[in-house]
């Protein structure tokens, strides 16, 4: 894949998604609140978890926006199990690229037996907890993958520039 091919599709689209979501969902919740039956701050905080589907209760079509709702929900959660597990295989098989089949899968029995105590404590609580302690390391690790990106792309520049040859900026790989 080209730097260009990266930076749109894994930054540019989902961002622009998020940002879309989060305006048209979060207008209409404000909206709903000011000028409409109102409610929804205050079923964010009795319940967070059914807050979206008591705001799409109040729209044109809220079954289908429900179920696409829980189908996003639940390819996302897909997607990111199995690329845990894949991860955790490599890490656990010395870093291997193609990492055993037993091993992705002792580590998939793993996350879901973490994933199902979480859940039948009925506690949010606990998983703002576990979210939060994984995510404040990461923030230290995507900024060393930051770092060392920007490193390689300088390195890059200049070894077409010392050999002569300039390449266009969409088409360096990476």
């Amino acid at each position: 894949r080209t730097i260009r091919e990266f930076v749109v599709g894994v930054l540019l689209v989902p961002s622009v998604f998020s940002v879309l979501w989060f305006a048209i969902f979060g207008g209409t919740a404000i909206h709903e609140g000011l000028h409409g039956m109102g409610g929804i701050s205050q079923m964010a905080v009795e319940d967070v978890t059914r807050t979206l589907f008591f705001l799409f209760d109040r729209l044109p079509l809220s079954g289908l926006l429900s179920m696409t709702a829980v189908l996003l929900v639940f390819i996302f959660l897909v997607t990111s199990a199995d690329s845990a597990t894949f991860v955790l295989g490599m890490l656990t098989s010395g870093g291997s690229l193609n990492p055993p089949t037993k091993k992705k899968i002792l580590w998939g029995v793993l996350i879901g037996a973490l994933s199902t105590a979480l859940m039948l404590t009925r506690n949010i609580d606990p998983l703002r907890a576990v979210i939060t302690a994984g995510a404040v390391p990461f923030v230290f690790v995507m900024l060393l993958q930051t770092t060392a990106l920007l490193k390689a792309l300088k390195a890059e520049d200049l070894h077409g520039i010392a050999a002569g040859k300039r390449p266009d900026a969409g088409e360096v790989d990476s």
